[in-house]
């Protein structure tokens, strides 16, 4: 009891962090306009150019603002409730202790030697971040929230991707049952270089991109089992009938 009470305490606290990297984005995006003074840019004649046919860096100039004005570091009560997800302990591909480095894409933890893996294969694959040494905005720390190393690795053991296998062993008793293993370290490598490559690796990504932008729509964060009851109707209601 006591202990799903410090996990509730710990999801508001959480809440509240979000809420504030939420109000600080909405706060310092800036409103633009035909005469923007940072952004603006003139024709050759010297009158002003409209919005609507500016160049395309005057666009990323806009993109810059409001990605600046979106960077937070990992709050801590995020951070502290990201350990407690099932899994997070150890690194996603090699089960090395305490990792400090995430891939967004997956919200999975990961440890250096690994993250290095993960940034060689392209950011449309598998973005990485820092937990400590980086800049998070309110999206990508809630994808670390609702996603989570054992659910991954779940998701992998599903289709044949995992790094653990299954065999059969006879308890004490004489009745027989399933026991999981992680495979050897030579078996482990070309399985993870592969997966993340895979169509069930892409499928994944985007279903938990797509579940993260339903949780913030909602609003106030209330922890995973409220975020899967969104999703879930949500998902109920755009079914064809």
């Amino acid at each position: 009891m006591a202990m799903v009470q410090e996990e509730m305490e710990l999801v508001e606290a959480a809440a509240l962090e979000l809420e504030g990297m939420r109000t600080r984005r909405r706060s310092s995006v800036p409103t633009l306009t035909a005469d923007d003074s940072s952004c603006s840019s003139s024709s050759s004649d010297g009158s002003s150019v409209g919005l609507s046919s500016r160049a395309d860096s005057d666009v990323d100039c806009a993109c810059t603002k409001q990605e600046n004005s979106a960077i937070h570091q990992f709050p801590s009560s995020c951070l502290e409730l990201l350990r407690t997800l099932p899994g997070n302990s150890r690194c996603v591909d090699c089960n090395q202790f305490n990792p400090e480095w995430a891939s967004v894409s997956y919200g999975v933890l990961l440890c250096l030697k690994c993250s290095g893996r993960h940034r060689g294969m392209g950011v449309k694959t598998s973005f990485v971040r820092s937990l400590t040494m980086d800049s998070w905005s309110q999206s990508q720390v809630l994808t670390m929230l609702e996603g989570g190393n054992d659910q991954l690795s779940r998701f992998f053991e599903r289709h044949s991707l995992g790094v653990c296998k299954q065999a059969g062993r006879e308890n004490e008793n004489g009745s027989s049952g399933w026991t999981s293993f992680r495979i050897n370290k030579g078996e482990i490598e070309p399985i993870v270089s592969r997966r993340y490559s895979t169509k069930a690796a892409q499928f994944y990504r985007q279903e938990l991109g797509i579940h993260v932008e339903r949780v913030m729509e909602r609003g106030e964060y209330k922890g995973r089992k409220a975020s899967r009851e969104i999703s879930k109707r949500a998902s109920a209601s755009s079914a064809p009938r």
